[in-house]
C-alpha cells in the first residue's frame, strides 16, 4: 500500500532571477503534478511585490518572505528584542526570541501575519 508520508522527501528550487511569472508557472506546475505535495516559497529579498504574495495565496502555497526594515516593523520589534538583550546578558550567550504581528503595507489588499 502506497503511503505518502513514508516516500515524503524534501525538494528545494532555487530560481535565478526572481521573475514572477516564471516562478509562478513553475509554482503552478508542481500544484498539478503534485497535489498533495506541501510547498514552502522562501525568499530573502526583503522586498517581495503585492502580486508574489497574492499568486502564492491564489496557490495555496505557505511562503516566509523576508521584508524589508520599515519604521511601523520596527516599532513592533523593540519589546521582543529588548527582551532578547536583557535575556543574553543574563545567561552570557546569544538568545533568539520570535513575536508576531499583523502588519498590513498600502501596496497590500490586506493584513499578513508577520513573525
Amino acid at each position: 500500500m502506497w503511503e505518502p508520508s513514508r516516500l515524503a522527501r524534501p525538494l528545494f528550487v532555487r530560481f535565478e532571477e526572481p521573475d514572477l511569472t516564471s516562478d509562478g508557472g513553475a509554482l503552478l506546475l508542481k500544484k498539478v503534478a503534485f497535489p498533495f505535495a506541501q510547498i514552502l516559497v522562501r525568499a530573502d529579498g526583503g522586498s517581495p511585490r503585492p502580486e508574489l504574495f497574492e499568486l502564492l495565496e491564489v496557490l495555496e502555497v505557505d511562503y516566509l518572505l523576508a521584508l524589508g526594515e520599515n519604521p511601523v516593523l520596527k516599532r513592533h520589534s523593540r519589546r521582543p528584542i529588548g527582551r532578547a538583550r536583557r535575556l543574553s546578558r543574563l545567561r552570557y550567550k546569544t538568545v533568539a526570541l520570535f513575536g508576531k504581528t499583523y502588519y498590513a503595507a498600502k501596496s497590500w489588499k490586506g493584513s499578513r501575519r508577520v513573525v
